[in-house]
């Protein structure tokens, strides 16, 4: 059994700044974390003395920073004392930071460890699921939509992956309804000047932009069937890129300075759409451990969108979940066993 004394094996006493939840600072050591306190060596005006104050009171990355660099030294056992707090204190990521060093170090603890990994995907899950509901609250869909596919990719198997489905799928249709609402506006301004061949266009354009939300919208609604989701966002992917096509052409024309802003802000509705099908498809090639065709699939949409914050978040989450797997080094470009 773990035992706080095992914790104070890791602490070596420096002065420190230590963070409370109020915002202020206590300058000080510390001493020892208990179940619902902390002990803490603090300089005062008389001198030097001690204070236990509430865990609630003090910030819980402020004691991460002070604890972490003190367990380095002190064997797999301190790590895990230490991953068992930050489980405690609900910062699975931190723990898992722990206890994957703990088992590099002592693989033979692997029978203690790999439960409270599992308890990391737990937690970890629901806490990002958690924060992407707090996110929809906001509105800040972007957000939202990079936290649920992390769960869809990293936590796959936990329980609360259904949940992520159906908030994604609602975000789509509520990300959808504002985008057809932008391109009714952009159209009218387009077609107010525009050539009955650029019409055409901008009808071509439209058509392919709403088959590909469908196609997206189904393939969210059924992810659990993942060869027909598979098809949904690869048609939709399809439909997008045709959708683009219009577009170019009808920029080719003769346009106002109002059209071609227009015509942009079409083009770039149609670009978000494209990368939301894009991650949606990665997302289901990482559950299948898939990771270079999922890597494959965003790298397709940044060569044309290179500056694209939620697909350069989408293969960084690629990336990792390949080298906590497999190792993977960029340079061999290679998602898979051993980096072939």
């Amino acid at each position: 059994m773990i035992t706080h004394a095992l914790l104070l094996l890791a602490l070596t006493l420096s002065p420190e700044q230590i963070r409370m939840r109020n915002g202020s600072e206590v300058n000080g050591e510390l001493v020892e974390v208990k179940d619902k306190t902390v002990v803490l060596r603090v300089r005062e005006s008389g001198g030097v003395g001690q204070i236990e104050v509430p865990f609630d009171a003090v910030d819980r990355y402020s004691l991460y920073r002070l604890w972490a660099p003190r367990v380095e030294t002190n064997g797999a056992r301190a790590r895990i004392a230490l991953a068992r707090w930050c489980l405690d204190a609900n910062l699975p990521f931190l723990a898992q930071r722990q206890l994957d060093a703990a088992l590099a170090a002592a693989p033979e603890l692997k029978g203690e460890i790999e439960p409270m990994l599992d308890e990391v995907h737990v937690k970890g899950a629901k806490i990002l699921y958690d924060s992407a509901v707090d996110a929809v609250d906001r509105s800040d869909f972007t957000a939202a939509r990079r936290r649920l596919s992390q769960v869809l990719t990293e936590f796959s198997d936990e329980p609360v992956a259904a949940d992520a489905e159906r908030l994604l799928a609602g975000i789509a249709d509520r990300e959808m309804a504002e985008m057809n609402k932008r391109e009714t506006e952009v159209r009218r301004r387009l077609e107010a000047r525009a050539t009955q061949a650029s019409k055409e266009k901008l009808d071509e354009a439209a058509r392919h932009h709403e088959h590909g939300e469908k196609a997206d919208r189904d393939g969210l609604a059924r992810t659990k069937d993942s060869s027909y989701a598979f098809g949904k966002f690869r048609e939709a992917m399809q439909h997008c890129r045709a959708a683009l096509r219009a577009i170019r052409d009808v920029q080719k024309t003769e346009l106002t300075s109002d059209g071609a802003d227009a015509a942009a802000s079409l083009a770039r509705d149609v670009k978000q759409h494209l990368a939301q099908s894009a991650i949606h498809l990665s997302s289901l090639y990482s559950v299948r451990r898939s990771y270079h065709d999922a890597a494959t699939v965003l790298n397709e949409v940044l060569a044309d969108d290179p500056d694209n914050g939620e697909v350069l978040a989408a293969r960084a989450r690629v990336e990792l979940a390949a080298a906590q797997r497999y190792g993977y080094v960029r340079g061999r470009g290679r998602y898979g066993p051993g980096g072939r």
